[in-house]
């Protein structure tokens, strides 16, 4: 009965005065309630309150010295800490803020490191799975912000866009505006794809692609570098009336050739400009306008030049030249090394055969398909062959046909046939 009393007084001491326990200690410290040591191994638990001697401690402490760990609670500033390697790994502070890496965390997760990068790793290892990031402001489960990684093999699609190996960005449906920004008002906004970057916003909201420099002309600066030259597409759409030549609407502009091409939203139209002159417009009732900005007919042509049109075969063969300027008398149209041709049912040069049902006395009736008015110039003259009319002809007009009639008034031949030109008035 004395050596079990014995055991128990070395094992466990209570002081009944000051009812403190000791655990493997005859003299338990007096700012402990709890003191709890053994002396055989490097290992001891001490839970205090109060001041302690030890400058690490004021409040409740676990220690574990073999393994250098450390699990405080720091009276003075209500911080639970856990300590490794002898150092703070993780606090928490009375306020429910956690720090990992820091004393004093700013926010409910803070996570830093002094001595290398800082990573935050969200994994799922199965197979077709997938990790997330999961934001939610309010009571409400689809205002939320997800960012997700999706695994290789994923079933399903998102978007429309198949999940397999997919990375996403994603709000719920009562989140509100997602934006991407930068905060200090300087930094651009910068999307990579592949080895490099391949669009950045700038703080001024000029948009670059292909370019780290997007000009400040324009909104949007196109480039590419595999060639002598860079395309910029400039939109310009307002609720005002512009001054600019070019008016509302969109541009397509080609720096190294000065070339424009812009659609004109006050008038439709659509104009082609080099060296900042219009010099194409397509309006849209379709009529095409060459240096001239208001066509009215299909084709407009307005030149200060001596040709205003020129057609040739390979640049050198037979060629149609408008020389004509407006309110210049002069040549109208000239043709150069080569011969008319039409052709068509409506042809305006044609061949004309008298017939028994169009010939009378000594005239014969040209078909009315293209000769048909009185303001019409019509030439007419035999052909040498087979029967020939070997006689003066003229034409006239006479209701609503026009008619070949030989000079002489003698009959006219069936079977004769005559060249025919007539030109429209």
């Amino acid at each position: 009965m004395k050596l079990l009393s014995a055991f128990f007084f070395s094992v466990l001491c209570l002081q009944g005065i000051a009812q403190n326990v000791g655990i493997g200690t005859t003299t338990p410290a007096a700012v402990n309630k709890l003191h709890v040591h053994n002396p055989g191994l490097d290992v001891s638990i001490g839970i205090t309150n109060g001041i302690t001697s030890d400058a690490l401690l004021s409040g409740t402490r676990l220690r574990a010295l073999g393994s250098d760990f450390f699990i405080t609670n720091q009276e003075a500033t209500g911080r639970i800490g856990i300590d490794a390697g002898g150092s703070e790994r993780l606090s928490i502070t009375p306020n429910g803020k956690v720090g990992i890496g820091t004393k004093l965390p700013l926010t409910r997760l803070h996570v830093t490191d002094s001595l290398s990068d800082v990573q935050l790793r969200v994994e799922s290892p199965l197979a077709g799975s997938e990790a997330s990031v999961f934001l939610l402001a309010g009571d409400n489960p689809f205002s939320n912000l997800r960012i997700t990684k999706y695994a290789p093999g994923a079933s399903g699609t998102f978007l429309g866009i198949s999940k397999d190996n997919l990375s996403a960005i994603s709000t719920g449906g009562n989140a509100g505006t997602l934006i991407l920004a930068t905060g200090d008002g300087v930094s651009p906004l910068v999307f990579g794809a592949g080895t490099g970057e391949r669009m950045r916003i700038t703080a001024g909201g000029k948009i670059g692609m292909g370019t780290t420099t997007p000009s400040f002309q324009n909104n949007l600066h196109v480039h590419n570098s595999d060639f002598a030259s860079g395309i910029d597409v400039s939109i310009g759409i307002s609720n005002s009336i512009t001054t600019d030549a070019n008016g509302r609407g969109a541009r397509f502009r080609m720096n190294a050739a000065n070339l424009d091409i812009s659609n004109n939203e006050l008038t439709g139209k659509m104009s082609f400009s080099t060296g900042f002159n219009q010099r194409l417009v397509i309006t849209q009732s379709g009529n095409i306008g060459i240096n001239n900005i208001n066509p009215a007919y299909p084709l407009d042509i307005a030149s200060s030049a001596s040709i205003a049109l020129y057609i040739s075969q390979n640049g050198s063969g037979p060629a149609i030249k408008s020389v004509s300027l407006a309110g210049s008398p002069g040549i109208g149209l000239e043709l150069e090394n080569g011969a008319i041709k039409v052709s068509g049912v409506n042809r305006t040069a044609f061949q004309h055969l008298a017939t028994g049902l169009n010939t009378v006395n000594n005239e014969t009736a040209l078909p009315t398909n293209v000769a048909n008015s009185f303001n019409d110039m019509v030439f007419a003259t035999a052909v040498w062959e087979g029967v020939y009319v070997n006689a003066p002809l003229g034409v006239y007009f006479q209701g609503g046909v026009w008619r070949i009639f030989r000079q002489d008034l003698q009959p006219m031949p069936l079977n004769a046939k005559f060249n025919v030109l007539v030109i429209k008035q």
